[in-house]
């Protein structure tokens, strides 16, 4: 229970005004909403950047790293995709607002990026070795590659559902 309390104690406060923010967003896709095609850009290209930055930043990219790194993305996008063009979503051109259903699935990604990103800095502090272990490097590149690849995914179905 002590650790529990360091690490929040420990945590800096914007992760808290973060963690706000992505509850009171996942809480609002619940419902039935009108969205910008701006503000559905948005958040795949940041989470996208923080997964490269991550890679880029952290990770030996050998050649199992890259095939990891690629089956996690092409899963991603495959499942981002199916997510998104099966929904009932109706696109106004005119205003380029999407009009989405609601649902819990939004919730549920971002508090998995936030979750994850948060795990994996907090075992980084604990032990800054970790990151030349090969099991949890691997855990890395997998749960940034495959968010960034869901999210992307997504995205391209949102197109899909502009086109059609």
């Amino acid at each position: 229970m002590e650790t529990i309390i360091q690490t929040l104690t420990h945590t800096p406060w914007w992760v808290y005004l973060l963690f706000a923010l992505i509850f009171y967003k996942g809480v609002r896709s619940l419902k039935p909403r009108a969205v910008p095609l701006k503000k559905l850009i948005i958040v795949p290209l940041v989470v996208s950047a923080i997964s490269l930055d991550t890679l880029f930043t952290q990770i030996n990219l050998n050649g199992f790293n890259v095939l990891i790194l690629s089956a996690s993305a092409v899963l991603g996008l495959i499942a981002g995709y199916l997510m998104t063009v099966r929904a009932p979503i109706e696109v106004d051109k005119e205003h380029l607002v999407y009009k989405m259903p609601g649902g819990i699935t939004t919730l549920l990604l971002i508090f998995g990026v936030f979750f994850t990103k948060y795990y994996i800095g907090y075992e980084k502090a604990v032990d800054p070795t970790l990151m030349q272990q090969d099991g949890f490097e691997t855990f890395v590149i997998i749960a940034s590659m495959l968010f960034a690849g869901l999210f992307i995914g997504k995205l391209l179905g949102y197109a899909y559902h502009y086109r059609k």
